[in-house]
């Protein structure tokens, strides 16, 4: 009935509603709710009390700070929800658009960062963009990844994405590039209109670190995508709604 049960060889002890636990997002990643599972078992194994465990489960995740690059959650102005995962292979880019799009069914287009590590195939590059793309994103951002270049130039992924992507449907004009994760993000936000989804896969650990501040001022700040009139001061840059 919608809540994680552990069961310790003797005794059955509810942990409490799946929905509330933070790191599902209200029951929506289910590949959190078998992480929780997972997690509970050891815990058990452990000899943590399942009072505990409860206590962990219903807090762990309501901070971004507690599980950073693992789906954590901004909600700006104008009804945009920003979501940043560590998303790498075509299975997990699959469960993290699946669980953006079920979270924000009420409209508004689909952004999404998108770039690979050089260390794979053509072939398994184009993989990752076909599963992209049969999520009809709206816009998407090529970027290259920080740290994980692994032999290739720069834009060189870039360019094999962008090719599949196009091959599976997603029009040109919808790709834009921009190489620095960080700077790619801002022209996310710069593209963002009231209602939209960001699908934000942050690889650079750096990167994941600017981001993070970026996203706690802007929500800190009340920004508001589409409002032309707001313009909010990060550092040396600025984001303006376009």
């Amino acid at each position: 009935d919608g809540h994680l049960w552990l069961f310790d060889g003797t005794h059955a002890h509810d942990l409490g509603a799946v929905a509330g636990m933070p790191l599902t997002l209200g029951g929506l990643a289910a590949h959190n709710v078998q992480n929780c599972a997972a997690a509970a078992l050891a815990a058990l194994g452990l000899g943590i009390a399942p009072a505990t465990i409860a206590a962990v489960l219903a807090r762990f995740g309501r901070d971004n700070r507690d599980n950073p690059g693992r789906l954590q959650r901004w909600v700006l102005g104008g009804g945009v929800q920003v979501y940043v995962d560590y998303a790498h292979n075509p299975d997990g880019l699959a469960q993290f658009l699946d669980l953006v799009r079920q979270a924000h069914r009420d409209g508004g287009r689909l952004h999404l960062l998108l770039g690979q590590a050089g260390d794979r195939s053509d072939d398994a590059i184009a993989d990752l963009a076909a599963t992209a793309a049969s999520f009809h994103p709206d816009h998407v951002v090529l970027k290259d990844m920080e740290g994980y270049m692994r032999g290739r130039e720069s834009g060189e992924v870039g360019r094999v994405l962008r090719a599949a992507l196009v091959r599976h449907g997603v029009a040109d004009a919808a790709i834009d590039e921009c190489r620095d994760e960080t700077e790619a993000v801002r022209a996310i936000l710069t593209a963002a209109r009231p209602g939209d989804s960001l699908a934000l896969p942050v690889h650079g650990v750096a990167a994941r670190e600017r981001v993070n501040a970026l996203l706690d001022r802007l929500q800190a700040q009340a920004w508001s995508a589409g409002d032309c009139r707001r313009e909010i001061k990060l550092d040396t840059q600025t984001i303006a709604s376009d």
